[in-house]
């Protein structure tokens, strides 16, 4: 082999490298989340209903004691302290619990706080705002980057429009949203994330324009279930024997909702990995199509 073929074959591969990486780092992150996701299952299923029962309860205590005009920074710039207090609710682990938004392929574990070990790897809840258990009279607000090199996080979440529907599994809590607001503000301006009466929100707030990030955009999510849907044995749990009786039927309504959710949550997780291999798969193959029609190129024209 010659020189020249040796060259161009480096030159290939390392197009290849350049090309792909992106999308290749993003395979592995979301790989890497998913494994963070199972291990956050399995931390969950090894709690006693005891042990969730108090997380819950002590993360419902955190929302109430919220002040509802309380501010809450969305600049994402600020160094900000988390208090042993605040880290110490819903501690399952490495992560709180995780979001699922189908239409834009996002899988996610979220953080405590938004420090930026949390934002260069997944979402972060921010400690000012209710913690994202749903409930009346409580907002959650998770922020994630937008414009990592390594992967995407909230790049496309401008997508989401009103009707949108993205999940937050917390614990057994399959808690199912649908966007009804979407707005560009100042940094600084947080005149919309507030605690609403009997409201259940969730707000997910990214840098904008991508690279410039000298806004925010923030896309609010209202509760669609009127209900907390949780799994059969919370439900049992939750529901002294008086509140049982004769009320079979809005127990088994909950716990199908539950199922149906769960379906929907593992759909839209394999559709997200498929729909990622799938892509980085097509972009490879395309990459070495042209690379051979050059080479052949060449080999003819010599001849």
């Amino acid at each position: 082999m010659n020189k020249r073929k040796i060259i161009v074959i480096a030159l290939s591969l390392i197009g290849v490298i350049l090309i792909t990486y992106p999308f290749v780092s993003n395979i592995i992150r979301v790989f890497t989340q998913t494994t963070v996701i199972s291990s956050y299952e399995n931390t969950v299923k090894n709690l006693s209903e005891d042990e969730k029962k108090e997380k819950i309860e002590n993360a419902e205590l955190h929302n109430e004691e919220l002040e509802k005009d309380a501010y809450i920074d969305i600049s994402l710039k600020e160094k900000q302290e988390e208090l042993p207090s605040y880290m110490n609710l819903l501690d399952l682990g490495e992560t709180m619990g995780y979001i699922v938004i189908p239409k834009i392929e996002v899988n996610l574990p979220i953080y405590h706080g938004i420090g930026e070990d949390v934002l260069q790897n997944g979402v972060g809840h921010i400690d000012s705002s209710s913690l994202p258990i749903g409930g009346k009279g409580t907002h959650a607000v998770i922020a994630g980057h937008t414009g990592l090199a390594k992967m995407k996080i909230f790049d496309n979440l401008n997508d989401l429009v009103i009707g949108d529907i993205f999940y937050i599994k917390i614990l057994e809590k399959i808690l199912k949203y649908k966007v009804d607001r979407k707005e560009i503000v100042e940094p600084y301006d947080t005149e919309t994330i507030k605690i609403e009466e009997d409201k259940d929100y969730v707000t997910l707030v990214t840098c904008v324009p991508k690279y410039i990030n000298s806004h925010r955009l923030l896309v609010r999510g209202e509760r669609v279930e009127t209900e907390e849907i949780v799994d059969k044995t919370i439900i049992e749990n939750t529901y002294d024997s008086e509140n049982l009786k004769g009320d079979k039927d809005t127990t088994d309504e909950k716990i199908k909702e539950q199922q149906i959710l769960n379906e929907e949550i593992n759909k839209a997780n394999k559709w997200i990995i498929t729909t990622k291999i799938v892509k980085l798969a097509i972009l490879i193959l395309l990459f070495l199509i042209i690379v051979f029609i050059i080479m052949l190129y060449k080999i003819k024209r010599k001849e």
